[in-house]
C-alpha cells in the first residue's frame, strides 16, 4: 500500500495511450492542390517497427510506394511520396502494430491531388474483439485467476475455517488438499496452453501468416525475442514455471505420508505471490499501460483490480469445486456447520475486497473512457456495461448468501438455503465475468474526441536566388517536428545521374526572436528528388519562430532563405489528459478501500506502538517537519529550474525585428563595409567577437554596433535600428562553422 501511495503522487512521464491516430498529414479525405513530399501518421503509442507498414495505392489499386516507422519517432508511420504523383485519388493503407499490447490493426485513409474524378472510401480500424485473441485471453485470465483464488483461499479462508494441526500435510484433510492440487494442476495446464496460443496468434497477426507458416518458418521466435509482447511473455512464462515447480515440490515431498509434510504450507504461499506477479504481467499488457494520465497509479490500480477480482471470482470457483469433496463424508449437521464456517471466513475477507473491486473498476473506467457517450456508442463501453451488470448480479447473489448464513438476521425461508446450488449459480456468473473481462481486454478503447481534430501541416513556398523552395513543418506544434525542404533546382539535378554529386548542401537554424534563442546550425539530409529532411525538438516554447536555410552550391557560394512560422501550443495533440475532480475522488476511494483491507494489520501494529501524548506529538511534529521540508525542497527546485531557464534565455530588452533573409544580409554587408569596417583593425577583440558570435545574443551585437564592444569602437555614422539589425544579421554569417558533411 505504501508503494501504491508513493507511485500515486510521484512525478510521471508523458505516456502514450492506446492504439489510434492522433494526427494525420494529409488529413483523411483531404483535397490537395499538389502532392505532399511525405505521408505522416502519428499514433498514440510506440509501434513495433518490424511489423508496422504504410502503403500508398492509386485508384486502381496499384502499389506506388511503401514506408514504415520513422527512425526518429517510434509512434510515426511515414512514407516518401513519388515526386511525379499525378492528379487523382489515392488510398493510404496503414498497418500499425502497437508495442504495448501487441494489437495489430488495419485501416485506410484517402486523399486527392488536383482534380480527382475517382471516388474512394477509406476504412477505419477495427473496434471489435478478435475471436482468437479473446480465446487466449480468456484461457490465460481464467487459469491465472483460478490459481490465485485457490492459493489465496487456502491461506486466508480454508486454513482459518478448517485447519487442523493433525493434518501435517497442509493442515487440511488429504481429500481437500488433493482437490486443491487438481485445481492448481488444471490451471497450470490451461495457462500454458493459453500462453502458447497467445504467442501463436500474436505471430499470425504480426506476420499476416497462417498457423502452419508460423510453425514451419518458426516465426514465433522473432515475436518472442524482438517485441514488447515477447518482453512480457518471457518473464510471465518463467513465473508460471516457478509456480509449477513449487507445486510439484509440495506434491512430491509434502503429501500425507511423505518425508517433508511441512513444505506444503510455505510452497502454497510462495506460489500465491508468484501468481500475483503473473497478474501484474497481464496489467502490463492491458489498456492501463496506455493511460493518458497518472500512468503508474492507473497501472497499479489495474493490478489491484486483477488481484481483488481473482480472490473473489477465483475463490468462488475454488469453493464450488472443493466443497462437494470436503463435505461428502460428513453428516448433514456437520456439513452445514462446515459450510457456514468457510462462508463466514470468505465473507469476512471479501467485504474490503469487493470494495476494492468496485472502486478500482470505477477508476479504471474513468481513465479509459473520455465521455459518457463512449459507454453507449462503442464496443468497449458496451462490453464494460455487460461486465458491470454481471458483477452486480454476482454481488446481489453474494449478499443473499451472506444474509442466509446469519440465522438470527435471516428470514425463515433462508434458513434452509441450498448452498451448493447457489454456489454453482455463482460459478456460472463468475465464468461469465471472466469471458467479459477477456473480451474487454481485447477490445480497443474508444478514441478520444481530441484525436479526431485535424490540423494541416504548415508549409511555405519562396524564391531565394536561383532556388525555388518548398518548405513544410510536420506536425507544426511545439516539440518534435520533421522539417522538409524541396529544391526544384536540386530535383532537376537529381534527375540526371551525372549531376547528383553537385547537389547543393543545406544547413538549418531555428530562431525565437522574442527570447533571443537560437539552435545550432544543423545539416539537412538529402533523401531523393530534391527533398532534404531533418527532425528535432528545438521548437519550444510556442511563439513566432524564424527558420533559416543556408544553401551552399558546389562552388561554396551560400544563399540564405528565411521564413517566419507561427508555432502554437493548442495545435499540439498532447498524449496526456488532465485529471478531473472525479478522477481524484475515484482514486481516493481506491486508497480508502486499501486502508479498509489492511486495517486489521494496521490495528495489530498500532497495539505495539507507545501512544503516550509526548510520543504522539513528537511523531506528528516529525511528520509535519518532513512534509514542510519536502515542500521547501520542491519549491526551491522549481525556483532554481525557473531561474536557470531565465538565465539561459532571458527576455531581451531589445528584440530583433528584421528577418535575416538574403536581402537583409546583402543590406547588412553594405552597411558593415561602410560603417563598421574599422572593427577588423581591432585585431584580437574582433576575432573573439566573430568566433563567439554563436554564444552572443542579438541584443549584445546590437549594443556593439551602437556603443562598441571591448576595444571595438561603435559603428560610425547615423544608423537606424533596422539598419543596425541588418548589420547584426550579416555579422552572424562571419562566424566559423563546421563544414557541411
Amino acid at each position: 500500500m505504501l508503494v501504491f501511495l508513493i507511485c500515486s503522487f510521484a512525478p510521471y512521464r508523458e505516456t502514450q495511450s492506446h492504439g489510434y491516430i492522433v494526427r494525420a498529414i494529409p488529413a483523411d479525405r483531404a483535397a490537395l492542390s499538389r502532392a505532399p513530399a511525405r505521408l505522416q501518421y502519428w499514433f498514440s503509442e510506440p509501434l513495433e517497427a518490424r511489423f508496422s507498414a504504410i502503403r500508398l495505392r492509386n485508384a486502381t489499386g496499384d502499389l506506388l510506394a511503401e514506408g514504415g516507422v520513422s527512425e526518429n519517432d517510434r509512434s510515426l508511420l511515414t512514407l516518401r511520396v513519388p515526386p511525379t504523383l499525378p492528379d487523382g485519388a489515392y488510398v493510404v493503407e496503414l498497418r500499425p502494430a502497437f508495442a504495448s499490447d501487441g494489437h495489430v490493426v488495419a485501416e485506410s485513409r484517402v486523399f486527392t491531388v488536383g482534380s480527382a474524378d475517382a471516388e474512394l472510401a477509406g476504412s477505419r480500424a477495427r473496434t471489435t474483439v478478435i475471436p482468437l485473441e479473446a480465446v487466449w485471453r480468456g484461457l490465460t485470465i481464467l487459469s491465472t485467476l483460478t490459481l490465485f483464488g485457490a492459493t489465496s483461499l487456502y491461506g486466508a479462508v480454508l486454513l482459518p475455517a478448517w485447519g487442523n494441526p493433525r493434518h501435517e500435510a497442509g493442515f487440511l484433510p488429504p481429500r481437500v488438499m488433493r482437490r486443491l492440487f487438481a485445481i492448481a494442476a488444471l490451471s497450470c495446464v490451461v495457462a500454458f496452453a493459453g500462453n502458447l496460443l497467445a504467442l501463436w496468434q500474436q505471430t499470425m497477426a504480426f506476420f499476416q501468416a497462417d498457423a502452419l507458416a508460423v510453425w514451419q518458418d518458426q516465426l514465433w521466435r522473432f515475436v518472442r525475442i524482438g517485441t514488447r509482447f515477447g518482453d512480457i511473455w518471457n518473464p510471465r512464462m518463467l513465473l508460471w514455471l516457478g509456480a509449477l515447480l513449487l507445486l510439484i515440490l509440495a506434491w512430491h515431498y509434502g503429501r500425507e505420508g511423505k518425508s517433508q509434510p511441512k513444505v506444503m504450507y510455505p510452497s502454497w504461499l510462495a506460489a500465491s505471490w508468484l501468481v500475483a506477479l503473473i497478474l501484474g504481467t497481464h496489467s502490463a499488457l492491458s489498456h492501463a499501460a496506455g493511460a493518458l494520465f497518472w500512468a503508474w497509479p492507473a497501472l497499479i490500480v489495474d493490478w489491484l483490480h486483477f488481484l481483488a477480482i481473482s480472490f473473489w471470482v477465483g475463490g468462488l470457483v475454488t469453493l464450488a469445486l472443493v466443497l462437494p469433496t470436503a463435505l461428502q463424508p460428513l453428516p448433514s449437521p456437520a456439513k452445514r456447520e462446515a459450510t457456514l464456517a468457510v462462508v463466514r471466513q470468505f465473507s469476512q475477507r471479501l467485504r474490503p475486497i469487493l470494495a476494492l473491486v468496485i472502486t478500482s473498476g470505477i477508476f479504471s473506467s474513468t481513465v479509459q473512457l473520455s465521455s459518457a457517450e463512449d459507454l453507449r456508442q462503442t464496443p468497449y463501453g458496451l462490453t464494460l456495461l455487460l461486465k458491470g451488470f454481471l458483477v452486480g448480479s454476482l454481488l446481489a447473489l453474494g449478499a443473499w448468501q451472506y444474509l442466509a448464513q446469519r440465522p438470527k438476521a435471516a428470514p425463515a425461508r433462508l434458513r434452509h438455503w441450498p448452498w451448493l446450488r447457489a454456489m454453482r449459480l455463482e460459478l456460472l456468473l463468475a465464468l461469465a465475468i471472466l469471458v467479459a473481462a477477456a473480451s474487454l481486454s481485447g477490445t480497443p478503447i474508444p478514441t478520444p474526441e481530441a484525436a479526431g481534430v485535424e490540423y494541416e501541416a504548415q508549409s511555405q513556398h519562396q524564391t531565394a536566388g536561383a532556388y525555388e523552395i518548398s518548405q513544410s513543418i510536420s506536425p507544426g506544434w511545439t516539440g518534435i517536428n520533421s522539417f522538409d525542404t524541396v529544391l526544384s533546382f536540386a530535383r532537376e539535378l537529381a534527375a540526371n545521374e551525372d549531376e547528383v554529386a553537385s547537389l547543393p548542401k543545406i544547413q538549418l537554424q531555428a530562431v525565437l526572436p522574442a527570447r533571443d534563442q537560437r539552435s545550432e546550425w544543423l545539416p539537412m539530409e538529402y533523401i531523393e528528388d530534391g527533398l532534404y529532411v531533418n527532425a528535432n525538438d528545438f521548437l519550444q516554447p510556442a511563439g513566432e519562430w524564424w527558420l533559416l536555410l543556408d544553401i551552399q552550391d558546389q562552388s561554396g557560394e551560400t544563399t540564405r532563405a528565411a521564413s517566419r512560422w507561427q508555432i502554437a501550443e493548442e495545435t499540439a495533440l498532447s498524449t496526456i489528459r488532465r485529471p478531473t475532480l472525479g478522477h481524484g475522488l475515484a482514486l481516493s476511494a481506491v486508497i480508502a478501500s486499501l486502508f479498509w483491507l489492511f486495517w486489521p494489520f494496521l490495528r495489530r501494529q498500532a497495539l505495539l506502538v507507545d501512544w503516550r501524548p509526548t510520543n504522539v506529538l513528537v511523531a506528528l511534529g516529525v511528520c509535519l517537519m518532513t512534509v514542510f521540508l519536502l515542500y521547501l525542497g520542491y519549491a526551491a527546485l522549481e525556483r532554481s529550474s525557473s531561474a536557470y531557464r531565465e538565465q539561459q534565455h532571458p527576455t531581451p530588452t531589445v528584440v530583433n525585428s528584421v528577418l535575416p533573409s538574403q536581402a537583409s544580409l546583402d543590406r547588412g554587408a553594405a552597411l558593415y563595409t561602410a560603417h563598421c569596417l574599422n572593427w577588423q583593425s581591432a585585431g584580437r577583440d574582433f576575432e573573439r567577437l566573430r568566433d563567439g558570435v554563436q554564444q552572443l545574443r542579438d541584443e549584445e551585437l546590437f549594443a556593439a554596433t551602437r556603443f562598441g564592444w571591448q576595444t571595438l569602437p561603435p559603428c560610425s555614422g547615423t544608423l537606424t535600428d533596422e539598419e543596425r539589425w541588418d548589420i547584426v544579421n550579416y555579422f552572424r554569417t562571419l562566424a566559423r562553422r563546421k563544414p557541411i558533411p
